[in-house]
């Protein structure tokens, strides 16, 4: 997005009401800035670590138990929830009031979601 080079200029028009009108001005004296992209190469390096890893555990899928695939299954489940009904219902908008058991339950799917 280019940064903007318009500014206000409140004008004071002899209209019948008296009223103040806000007229945007374009600046074509300023030249636009210009930016330089840098790369953060460890963040490169991580994103691309976690797509390497990602295919390596698409091959591996193929080779695993079953017990594997619903072991899997059930903490998908349990993190999506605690990261919906905990971190952003519970303790983001403090929608309802859960006691400690559910308090903890959530707690460690959550750090399991890795949010």
């Amino acid at each position: 997005m280019a940064p903007q080079t318009e500014t206000l200029v409140e004008r004071h028009t002899t209209a019948p009401a008296e009223t103040t009108a806000l007229v945007a001005e374009t600046n074509h004296a300023e030249a636009p800035k210009k930016y330089k992209i840098e790369m953060v190469w460890w963040n490169v390096f991580k994103i691309s670590l976690i797509h390497v890893i990602g295919i390596y555990g698409i091959y591996e899928m193929y080779y695993s138990k079953w017990q594997t695939h619903v072991f899997g299954n059930i903490i998908l489940i349990f993190s999506g929830i605690s990261v919906t009904a905990g971190a952003h219902r519970l303790w983001c908008h403090r929608a309802y009031k859960a006691k400690m058991p559910l308090r903890i339950f959530l707690m460690i799917f959550n750090c399991v979601a890795a949010q």
